[in-house]
């Protein structure tokens, strides 16, 4: 594990994220199933992995910024025996948008590994991520991961804690 971090994902609003860490002196790692994404990425100084194992290989936090649960399932390799690898000692970085379920079921898959799970899913659009000021939400279970920390100035400008997932009342 060579670099700072991963980042998975570099559609509208992951590129833009990836490229502050980047500027903001973040080695990084990072993929994207459409490679010419990754370009702009590789021209600032990041290494661009061949497929998602590949930045998993090389760092232990991973950011995901992908559309859905199939396209993080497949970036991670779950259901599959890789997953166990991709993920052992690895901090899991989510910050898109998926159900309470799914959130919850990747949660205990990745920590069933020894990895840990971070969801911090991110509000705002393209221009908000560009200049970095789109919001995100960090859970307050994870001490050692604060708002403050090393990548999240870059990428968010309003943090605000959320406690674990829980299941809604009936």
């Amino acid at each position: 594990m060579g670099s700072d971090a991963g980042f998975i994902g570099l559609g509208v609003m992951g590129q833009p994220m990836a490229l502050n860490l980047v500027r903001a002196g973040t080695g990084l790692v990072v993929w994207n199933r459409t490679a010419a994404k990754c370009e702009p990425l590789r021209a600032a100084g990041a290494v661009v992995a061949d497929d998602p194992a590949g930045v998993l290989r090389r760092t232990r936090v991973v950011f995901l910024m992908l559309a859905d649960g199939p396209a993080i399932d497949s970036a991670l390799g779950r259901g599959t025996p890789g997953f166990a690898a991709n993920l052992r000692g690895r901090i899991v970085v989510h910050m898109g948008t998926t159900s309470p379920d799914y959130s919850r079921g990747l949660e205990a898959d990745v920590q069933a590994v020894g990895g840990r799970y971070v969801e911090a899913p991110v509000s705002g659009s393209r221009g908000p991520a560009e200049s970095g000021s789109s919001s995100r939400c960090w859970p307050g279970s994870l001490r050692p991961w604060t708002p403050s920390g090393p990548w999240s100035a870059p990428c968010a400008a309003r943090c605000s804690p959320a406690g674990r997932f829980r299941r809604p009342s009936r």
